[in-house]
């Protein structure tokens, strides 16, 4: 399968089950097999402590989901973060732009390519990275898949964290019609139900768009009431 054809079909199973966390792991199989890579890990940024969480990996750390790392300022990851490129190193042991990290290392990891994975806001959520234990020239196609699967697990993580968003502001205007129809404030409660409706609305318009005018043939969104 080509790199277009591999990407277009992890957009589509994201589409199909979109939770973050199957799309990180659908991702990090779809790096390992397209590559030939042994190693290829998920790191999610804490802001709270500068540390970072594997949410899904193979090889590196035994695929443990979870283990934390330091960030370490000065990085490898750090380097990652703070670059609008992809990062590729060819031969780790001579790298000199950042600090290497200790566990590449120790996992024998000669070369890599590394991409920071947006998070629909200002800092990115993490990095995906790629990491060969034989000397390796990743070529345009290669770098440019990685840059791929980046994007596509940044927006299924964006679409989650504003599917919550939404689901929390609709749970708490249904909290409040409730409390409100249950001491009689009948207009209370109409207006709670009203700002629901709008919450729904706009997650379904921030995932699909705004609904057209017109029903399209097999469009599966329907027009607004007039």
């Amino acid at each position: 399968m080509s790199g277009d054809a591999d990407l277009a079909d992890l957009a589509r199973r994201a589409l199909q089950r979109p939770d973050a966390v199957s799309v990180m792991g659908d991702a990090v199989a779809l790096v390992g097999s397209a590559l030939g890579v042994e190693h290829v890990t998920i790191l999610e940024l804490s802001p709270a402590d500068e540390r970072l969480r594997l949410r899904a990996g193979i090889g590196w750390g035994g695929g443990e989901v979870g283990v934390t790392v330091d960030a370490m300022p000065g990085g490898h990851v750090a380097h990652t973060l703070a670059s609008a490129e992809p990062v590729v190193v060819q031969d780790m042991a001579a790298e000199k732009r950042f600090e290497v990290s200790p566990q590449l290392l120790e996992a024998g990891v000669r070369s890599s390519v590394s991409v920071r994975i947006p998070s629909g806001g200002p800092t990115p959520f993490g990095v995906i990275g790629a990491h060969a234990t034989e000397p390796r020239v990743f070529d345009a196609g290669a770098i440019a898949l990685v840059e791929g699967v980046a994007a596509i697990v940044g927006a299924a993580i964006a679409n989650q964290r504003r599917a919550l968003d939404v689901h929390d502001g609709v749970l708490q205007a249904l909290v409040v019609a409730h409390y409100s129809l249950g001491t009689g404030d009948v207009d209370a409660a109409a207006d709670a139900v009203r700002a629901a409706h709008e919450e729904a609305r706009s997650l379904v318009e921030d995932l699909l768009g705004p609904a057209s005018t017109e029903p399209l043939p097999g469009d599966l969104r329907r027009a607004r009431p007039a």
